[in-house]
C-alpha cells in the first residue's frame, strides 16, 4: 500500500499560499512522530502533486525543505541536481 494513503494530509484550499508550507509540515511531522517509518519510500514528486492536489514544484518544493531540515534523506540520482 502506497504510505501516503495512510497520513491522510488536510490541503488547504487550491488557491492558499500556504500549500507548500502545509505539505511540508505535515510530512515533518508524519515523519517525526514516527508516522512514517524509516528507510520507507516516499511517493514520487508528481504522484505526491496529484494526491494532494499541488502542482509538481510544490511537491519539490516541499521534499527540499525537508531534505535541508534533514527529515528526508534522497539517495541516488535526483533529476535536475548535480
Amino acid at each position: 500500500m502506497d504510505p501516503i494513503f495512510e497520513l491522510s494530509l488536510i490541503m488547504p484550499t487550491r488557491d492558499s499560499r500556504k500549500l507548500l508550507r502545509a505539505l511540508h509540515h505535515q510530512l515533518r511531522t508524519a515523519i517525526v512522530s514516527g508516522r512514517l517509518q524509516p528507510g520507507l519510500r516516499l511517493p514520487a514528486t508528481r504522484k505526491l502533486a496529484a494526491l494532494t492536489g499541488v502542482s509538481r514544484n510544490t511537491a519539490v518544493a516541499a521534499y527540499e525543505l525537508c531534505c535541508k531540515a534533514r527529515a528526508i534523506s534522497v539517495f541516488g540520482p535526483v533529476q535536475g541536481h548535480s
